[in-house]
This record gives structure tokens, sequence and C-alpha cells, in this order.
């Protein structure tokens, strides 16, 4: 193609067709055009490299800022690790009694000492606070030529005064290892700094040597950040600083500028390149596209230049709408047929409007066949579409005008994509006027009569016609068919009729029927269920209207429309029904059952009698759904709940709650005896095993039972009470029942508020501890202390252990008030003369909670040697778990803490758990020494002596009271002793006094 051929479509399309002769203005043209596309994207390219710079920069930055975070918490976990073997060591109770080969011993026992020369240093040779954390020292220069190290210093308390220190030395060479293996990279380097910034560990590939000072180390503040500068090699380097808490050294891991940068720069020319081809590329692409945009506009201008021909060929008005600008162009002949005001001085310009303003001019029913023949004809099948709408032109008669438009659609030729479509609008109002007055009624009696025909024949709807006076209904045909006649039955009379309609509707329906036909209803809507042929009723939608009424008002005629509305009503019944029954069971759900209770109470508030309400929870329903799955579990639900519904005499309810839960009403109940029959019967009905899949599943269920008469009690007090028993059910061990009883339940309440006034005491300080004294009876020397918790209520005065002890263990407040006494007891313990012991009981519920960390941080608190605190259990830690609770206590006695089994002879196994575990003391319950007077009671404390004696355990006898008991105990063995016959519980200063005393006799 030459150059001529090109210039002048071209000029055309980028001067709205305007044509020139100037092929320099093409290519002008073509370079703005490629210029448009190009530069666009060059400018895209730059932020988007800018962008992927700063993110890229900022993941670098952040790599490296985790890698220091890794080596500073390697750091600070290497030296708490040999620190912690330097507090457990100072804890060693050899030091106690200044047994330092015993101390030597224990150190080289200890299966790591993780590199440190460990010993042990009189604490005369430095200051030492008590409350001082352990030290670790800068780096010291070794004297006489040896290598420099790290000291490491933990003070050994007893007294509350400093006596010893026990050191470490660390080479600094551990932590060149620490660094190596916290992850550094291959061109990463690592330090480690004292508090004066001198280097005491460092990597592999740090310039810095031992002891050297880092650079810039005054600038480093704070916790943590970033350094840049000028490193030992004279290059710049960027550096992550972490400060250790607890030290203050500093942990610097860093790499050169050049290195940090260097996958920058490679990036950044690897995206210049891809942006430089892919520039050329885009410019290489603009010169088929311009070429195929020419060809585009070239044969548009043809078209545009055949429709105007066509258009002063005919004299109608013109139009073009531009697809993708969304407006349309109108010649003026064409915006007169639309009543638009065009100019009549010559100018032929066009009028522009958008398809919305277009829209805004024609009748809006009219606008979908528009659009329909534009699509399917025009679009679809590529072929000229003709549609009619119509035009509001008031000065018509009509005040409308008919326009007929013809079009045809311009799409691209590559792709097919509709571009424009012109077309004609041509004036019909004439035409239509014709066809509207060749329709006589007769044909539109015609149209009304094929349509009423097709009504009938169509649809699942009957259609009725009744004449009043002469009492004849006839149906139509298809409506008898549906209902299971012969369709000569389409006739019948009202009479039959109504014997149809369901006997308990058949009033009501006539009722409506006759107020229609009076006019006293206006208009007949009514739903009923019809019989059909074979007996079964189907829900029918009855729509009716008089057409014909007497002098006197009385309908003479009526007729109307039959609907089937089954289906509705089924889905109507349904959803109503699964609002109130479970959908698992279909048992009544809560709100069910909750509209039967209180059905049942208004009842009995109106006539005397009385109702029983029954909450259930099914036993070891959750190992059913652990072991077999919870498909089995809902199955094993369904089966319970069918054998439940049949246990029940008719009138009572059975409900699911949810999950394992269930709620029963039971009406005309006449004592509570016979409650607990029905209890007692559902329980045996629910022990009966269950198969499933050919396994014997064995469940059980536990019932709580109110009684009740009309004595005002609301629904919801009375399922309370209910609920209440089902505690008490599941507290008695399960698998029974029990009776609502006003006492127990007042009881409970009062246990409820006690553990809200619990936890009021712990935030107000109002527990405080008493201590009794143990006594030595060969030297009548006290040999331990018991503490004691004690409650002052501000109101009610002091509160029994035996009332807040078992609220404490039931709510876990236990735990927190455990805590507090080992902490208070071991601070008090220091007060005392040594070696004297303290003795603390633990509950069960504080073995599952943090016993350990609990008693280490008492004895950390405090100072307290672990020697000197004694912790009394009792059998009951060993029925749940009792392989976790004797591997607790292994770990406390290997602390060196002494534990002593309490109330000893009250428990089921006593015998097992003395051989399993070694116990320092037994103490007897005080109700064998109570009755040791008796030779049966004697016996068995000659016993517990002699078995105590073989094992190596100390007995204690509780519950001294009197001199017989105690020549008695004393007689038969026991070696301490305890009760008031020496002393009450005492207050923590009158319990030092006690302490101090030499020889202590019994207080008769």
């Amino acid at each position: 193609m030459s150059a001529l051929d090109i210039t002048g479509p071209l000029r055309r399309l980028l001067r709205s067709g305007r044509p020139t002769g100037s092929s320099r203005t093409t290519l002008i043209g073509l370079s703005a055009f490629a210029a448009g596309l190009i530069l666009p994207f060059i400018v895209v390219c730059a932020l988007i490299g800018r962008s992927w710079v700063a993110t890229e920069e900022g993941r670098l930055t952040a790599a490296l800022a985790s890698v220091a975070d890794v080596a500073a918490s390697d750091v600070d976990r290497f030296l708490d690790d040999r620190l912690a073997i330097l507090r457990a060591l100072a804890t060693s109770p050899a030091l106690d009694h200044d047994d330092f080969a015993r101390f030597e011993r224990q150190v080289r026992e200890l299966p790591d000492r993780n590199g440190m020369a460990i010993v042990l240093r009189d604490a005369s040779g430095a200051p030492v606070e008590i409350d001082a954390p352990p030290h670790v020292s800068d780096l010291i220069d070794g004297a006489g030529g040896a290598a420099p190290v790290v000291r490491l210093d933990v003070p050994v308390v007893r007294e509350g005064r400093p006596r010893l220190v026990v050191s470490a030395a660390l080479a600094p060479a551990a932590f060149d290892d620490v660094l190596r293996r916290s992850g550094l990279g291959a061109e990463q380097f690592g330090t480690i700094a004292d508090r004066q910034g001198r280097v005491v560990g460092r990597s592999d590939a740090s310039p810095m040597r031992l002891g050297q000072v880092v650079q810039g180390f005054a600038d480093r503040t704070g916790g943590r950040g970033l350094w840049t500068g000028i490193g030992p090699s004279g290059r710049e380097v960027r550096i992550e600083y972490r400060r250790l808490p607890g030290t203050g050294w500093l942990v610097n891991v860093g790499m050169t500028q050049a290195a940090f940068h260097a996958p920058l720069d490679r990036s950044l020319w690897a995206l210049v390149g891809l942006s430089v081809a892919l520039v050329l590329g885009a410019f290489l692409l603009t010169l088929p596209i311009v070429r195929r945009l020419l060809a585009d506009r070239r044969a548009l201008d043809d078209a545009s230049h055949l429709l105007l021909v066509a258009q002063q060929a005919a004299g109608a008005g013109a139009w073009d709408w531009d697809i993708r600008a969304d407006r349309i162009s109108l010649s003026p002949a064409s915006a007169r047929l639309h009543g638009l005001t065009v100019a009549e001085d010559g100018d032929e310009a066009p009028i522009v409007l958008s398809v919305a303003q277009w829209e805004a001019r024609l009748f809006a029913e009219d606008l979908p066949a528009v659009w329909t023949a534009a699509m399917d004809e025009g679009v679809e099948q590529g072929t000229t579409f003709r549609a009619d709408f119509r035009v509001r032109a008031p000065s018509l008669p009509a005040g409308l005008r008919w326009v007929q438009t013809i079009g045809r659609v311009i799409a691209d030729p590559q792709t097919g994509q509709p571009l424009r479509m012109i077309g004609l609008h041509l004036d019909v109002t004439a035409q239509h006027d014709a066809e509207m007055a060749l329709r006589t009624s007769e044909e539109r009696l015609r149209d009304s009569e094929e349509r009423l025909a097709l009504a009938l024949d169509s649809g699942q709807d009957g259609l009725f016609d009744w004449d009043v006076a002469g009492g004849a209904i006839w149906l139509s045909p298809g409506w008898v068919t549906k209902l299971g006649y012969r369709s000569d039955e389409a006739w019948l009379t009202f009479g039959l009729f109504l014997t149809h309609v369901h006997p308990d509707e058949q009033e009501a329906v006539n009722a409506r029927i006759q107020a229609h036909l009076t006019g006293t209803l206006d208009t007949f809507e009514h739903e009923y269920r019809r019989r059909r042929a074979d007996g079964s009723y189907v829900w029918v939608l009855m729509r009716a209207r008089v057409v014909g009424r007497g002098p006197d008002g009385q309908g003479l005629r009526m007729v109307g429309t039959l609907i089937d509305i089954s289906q509705r009503k089924e889905a109507e019944l349904r959803i109503a029904h699964l609002a109130l029954h479970d959908t698992l069971t279909d048992l009544p759900n809560r709100n069910l059952f909750r509209q039967r209770l209180d059905q049942a109470l208004a009842r009995i508030r109106s006539a005397p009698g009385r109702i029983a309400v029954l909450a259930c929870d099914l036993d070891r329903f959750k190992a059913v759904n652990d072991t077999f799955g919870h498909p089995v579990g809902d199955r094993l639900l369904c089966l319970v709940a069918e054998r439940l519904r049949t246990s029940l005499r008719r009138g009572d309810t059975i409900a699911r709650l949810g999950g394992d839960e269930f709620a029963m009403v039971l009406i005309d109940i006449e004592s509570e005896a016979d409650a607990g029959s029905v209890c007692e019967r559902i329980i045996g009905v629910v022990n009966e095993p269950i198969v499933l899949d050919g396994v014997a599943i064995d469940i059980g269920m536990s019932v709580g039972a109110a009684v009740v008469s009309g004595e005002g009690t609301d629904a919801e007090e009375v399922f309370k009470r209910a609920d209440t028993a089902l505690y008490q059910a599941k507290a008695a061990g399960r698998n029974t029942y029990r009776l609502f009883e006003a006492e127990t339940h007042a009881r409970t309440a009062t246990r409820s508020l006690l553990a809200l006034e619990m936890k009021e005491a712990i935030r107000r300080g109002d527990f405080f501890l008493v201590y009794q004294p143990l006594i030595d009876l060969k030297t009548n020397a006290v040999a331990s202390f018991e503490a004691l918790m004690r409650w002052r209520h501000p109101e009610h005065g002091l509160i029994s252990p035996g009332e807040f002890i078992p609220v404490a263990e039931e709510t876990g407040l236990i735990v927190q008030l455990g805590a507090w006494a080992l902490a208070e007891a071991c601070r008090e313990a220091m007060r005392w003369p040594e070696p004297l012991r303290v003795a603390v009981n633990v509950s069960a519920v504080q073995f599952r909670g943090s016993l350990e960390a609990s008693v280490l941080s008492a004895l950390a608190g405090s100072g307290l040697a672990a020697g000197r605190l004694k912790l009394e259990v009792t059998e009951s830690l060993f029925l749940n778990n009792p392989e976790q609770a004797l591997a607790c206590l292994h770990r406390l006695r290997g602390l060196g803490i002494r534990i002593a089994l309490d109330d000893f002879g009250t428990g089921y196994s006593s015998l097992s758990y003395l051989r399993r575990f070694p116990f320092d003391k037994i103490k007897i319950d005080r109700a064998f020494v109570q009755d040791i007077g008796d030779p049966d009671a004697a016996a068995i404390v000659r016993a517990v002596v002699g078995l105590g004696e073989r094992l190596g355990m100390g007995i204690v006898a509780e519950g001294v009271e009197t001199v017989e008991q105690l020549e008695i105990v004393q007689r038969e063995g026991c070696t301490e002793v305890q009760g008031f016959l020496f002393s009450r519980p005492l207050p923590a200063p009158e319990a030092r006094a006690f302490a101090e005393r030499r020889d202590v006799r019994a207080a008769a």
C-alpha cells in the first residue's frame, strides 16, 4: 500500500472525517499515537520500579533485623541456662551446714555444666545485696597471662543474709559458638559486646578482635536499633543491634553496605532490560493497530454515505448510535419525529443525546421490544432489524406518535464486537391508526374466547361458575380430573359441594359464602381442605366474586378460581414443626417445652393439682462421641429419645434441649414418690445396653426432679429447681436421681454466695495464717509448725475452714489461695530459729494447676531453704491421675522438700501409696486418737507406728487433747504429737515466741 492510500483514511480518523492532502500529518499522527501508548507505559514502569526498590530494601532490612533478634535471643537464653544451674546449686541443702565436700560432689555429679568452671567464693570477697539478681560481669582480663573470661555470680542467701557466692567462669569462645549457631548469612557477621563496648564474642566473618571496642558504641542507645558507619576494615557497614535486658550487653549483626545493596542492583538492571524490551515490543505492536483502525474508519464512512442517500430518498430521519461512547446522533428529520426543536436556518448538524435521554422520550413499555429486536436480529443474526415504538407528541389528537426504526449493526471485522448501529426513523402513526380501526368488536371477542379456553385447559388451577338461583355449580374439567373424578362429573350442587369440604371447615366456608352473596363481605378469599375421590384432602385457595345481583341485592351468580396450595401449606406446616421440634430426634425443642410447661402451670393454678419437671443428662456420652465418632453419637441420641418417649404417659412431654440434655413435664402427679418412680423407670430404660454396629454401648442417665403445685411459681423457677436437683444427682455419683429440696437449694445458694465473697476477700486480704506446733516427744521441743488458713469476714467474723475450703476447691480459688499461703508461710518461717520447719497443706486441685511453680516462687521469694518446707497431702490426691501426682511429688522431693501424708487411714488405698512413695511423715487421723482408749483403735495406731518404723517414716498423732491420749500414743510409739493439749493454732507473733521455748510441756 502506498503512502497516498493511507493518507486519506488516516486524516479522516484523526480529524473526524475532514480530508487533507498532507502525508506528513499522517506520520505525525502515527508518532503521536505511538507515543500515547508507549510514554504512559514508561511512566508506569518507573513508578513500579521505585515502589519495588522501596519494598525490597524494607524486606532486606527486616531480614537483617530478624537475624539480630534470633542472635540476641540465643545469647540471652545461653546466659539464662547457665544462671539457672547456679541458682539451683545456690539452694543446695549442703550449703545450709557448710558441707562444702558434699557441694563439690553435687557439682561433679551435674550431667552437663555447659562448659562452666564452677567455684564457691566467700561472700566477703565482694559486697552482695540480698535482693540483688544474679550478676554477669563484663570481660575480665586474665591475670598472669591467663585468657580473658566472663564471670557469673549467684548469691547464696540464708537467714536473710548473703553467706557465699556460687561463681562460674565462661570462656569467650563459648559466645563465639552461640553466634555460629544463630543462623548468620554468608555475607553477615556478628559480635557480642559487654557494657563497656568490648567484644566478648565474635563470628568467624567478623573483623573485630576479642576485647576491642565496637565502633559507634556510644551511639547505640536504647534496647534496639540500626547503626550505619565505617567498620574496622574501612568499608561502610550497617548493623542491627539488640541490648540484652538483664545484662546490658549488646548483640550486633551486620553486613557491608555493598553486600546489602548487591541484590537490589542486580534486580534493578534486570528490570531496566525488561522495560526496554517491552517498550520496543509496544512500539512494534502499534503499526497493525493503526492500520486496522484506518480500515474500520473507511468502512464506516462508506456506510454513512449509503445511509445518507437512503434517507434522502425515503424522506426519513437518520440515526447513528456510537456503542462505545453510548451516544445517539439524530438527524434533524429524526429529531423532529422525537418532538425535539430543530433550528430552521438550514443548519443540518445532528442532535446528540445520551441513550438515557433518548429512552426518556419513549413509552417505557415499548423499550423491551426495541432492544430485543436490536439484539436478536441485529447482533445475534447480523441482519437488519425493525421495531415500532411510541413517542409522546402533545400536538397530535392521540397525544403520541408511532415511529418505526430500521437499523443494522456495524461490527469489528476482526473480533466481531459491535461498534455502532445506524438506521432510519419513519413516522408510522397513520398505519397504526388504520390497523386499530380494522379490529372489530367481533375479533376482540374471538380473542377473549381463545384466551378463556387456554386458561381452562392449562395449569393446575380450576374455575367454577355457580348459578345461585338454579343451584348448579360448574367446575372446569381439568380441576375435576385433578380431584380424581370423571370429567362428566363437572356439575354438582351447592349442598354436594359442602359435603366435600373438611368437616372442621364446612361451617366457616358456608358462613363466608353467604356473607358475600348478601353483600356483607365485599370480596371472597378463603383457604379450606377439599376431599379427593380417594378420601384424601387437598388444600384449596378459593377466590370468587358475585357477577349479578337481584333487586334485593342477593347474589344470583358467583364465579371464581380454585388454586391448589397443598405444597405451600405442607411447607408452612413443616416450617412450623421445625421451629418447635429438634431436627435430630424430632422431640419438642426448648421453645415447645417452655410452651407446654407454661400450659401445665396455668392448669394447676386454675385447678388443684401437681406437676413434675425433670432435667436429665446422659452419663458417659462424651466418651461415646470421642470413641465412636459423632455419627454414632447421633444415632445413640435417637435411640435414647425413642426409649424415653415410650416410657412416658400420654399427655406428658419430653424435649431435647441440646447435646445430651433432655427435659420432661409430667402432669397429674400425686406425690413426690410418683415422680421418683418415673425417674427410676427412665433411668432403668436408659441403662439397658444399646447395640450399635455390633458393639454394646453402656451409658446412664442422671435426673433432677422438681414437683410443684399451683403456688405461683413461674416456668423459669421450676426448671431452675429441677436443674439444681440434677446437679446434686451428678455430685452423688451420676446414674441416679434427686428430688429438689428447699434446704439443699438454700445450702447451694449459700455456697455460691460464699464463693463470690471469697473473691472479694482475696482482693481485700481478709485471709490470714495461724500456726499450730508439732511437738517432738523425745526432746519436748517444737519440731515444726503447721500453717492453717483462716478467714475473718467483715460482717460474719471468723468463718470455719470446713465451710470455705470445700468451696475454694470446687471453684478453683484454692489455687490462688494456696499459692498465697505457701509464700506467706515461707516468709514467716524465715523468722524462726533454724532448723524449725513449716508445714503447708496442699489440695489435689493445686496439683492440677501450677503447684511446682508456686513452691519454687515461695522459696525464691523468701530465701527459705527447701529442706525447711514440708507439704502435707491427703489420699484424695491419688484418686485422679495418680501417676501424674506421684511424678510431681518425686520432683518436689528431689528439691529437698519434705512430704507428709495427712489424715492417714481415712482413704481407700493408704497402704498401696505408702509402698509407691517414701513419705517423710505419716499423720494419724484425729478420729483414731480420740478413740485411742478403744483397744481396736489402739491396735490400729500400733500397726501404723510399726509400719512407719519399717518404712523409715516418722509418725505424728493428730488431735491429742488429753493427758491420757498423750500417754497412750507415746506408749504405742508415736514420736511427734499435735493437738490442743499443747497449743491451739497461734498467730504469727505468738508462734515465734512459742518456738523460742526450750522445753514444751502439756498445757494440762
